[in-house]
């Protein structure tokens, strides 16, 4: 099992720890609060102080410097998803959904992202089991209309993997 303890007394002191079923055994892994496992069970993606990063079986740590929160696994492990800020037209700040390929590198040697949503706040994106859909939440529709109280009204939606067929689930 593994869990984030995020202290109100310790600014910085964020760490991800794991614990036996039984409780025991409780282990500080790395500083960071939102995270996720791997399908396999391998790695760990985690945001620390902003930053994503992958901890891998062994104990090693990679860098994606990407700013971004909320980070979650492709069934097959090639892809991450994750939130980050992005300013919009009117110079508010909202946050977006990001497609980052590890199986793909720019020519400056970073994996390629992709930003698949633009408008509103879009956060919790996850892939569907089989990969063919990702599920998140957005306050798109009140945002547009409300942005002081959109913070607040999420609505489901769904899209494809490359960020289109964006449709909304719930009303």
């Amino acid at each position: 099992i593994a869990f984030s303890l995020v202290r109100s007394d310790a600014r910085y002191d964020d760490a991800i720890y794991t614990v036996e079923l039984e409780g025991t055994n409780i282990k500080r892994m790395v500083n960071g609060t939102t995270f996720a496992w791997s399908p396999s069970g391998n790695r760990i993606v985690y945001e620390s102080a902003y930053s994503l990063r992958v901890l891998d079986q062994d104990g090693k740590i990679e860098n994606l410097n990407l700013l971004g929160e909320e980070p979650s696994w492709s069934p097959d492990e090639k892809k991450i998803l994750y939130s980050s800020p992005q300013i919009d037209k009117n110079y508010r700040s909202t946050m977006q959904i990001h497609l980052l390929s590890l199986d793909k590198k720019d020519k400056d040697g970073e994996y390629e992202t992709k930003k698949l949503t633009r408008q509103g706040n879009n956060i919790s994106a996850k892939f569907s089991p089989d990969g063919t859909k990702i599920v998140f939440l957005s306050n798109r529709d009140l945002y547009a209309d409300y942005p002081t109280m959109g913070g607040y009204c999420f609505e489901l939606y769904t899209m494809n993997p490359d960020g289109t067929d964006q449709n909304r689930l719930s009303y």
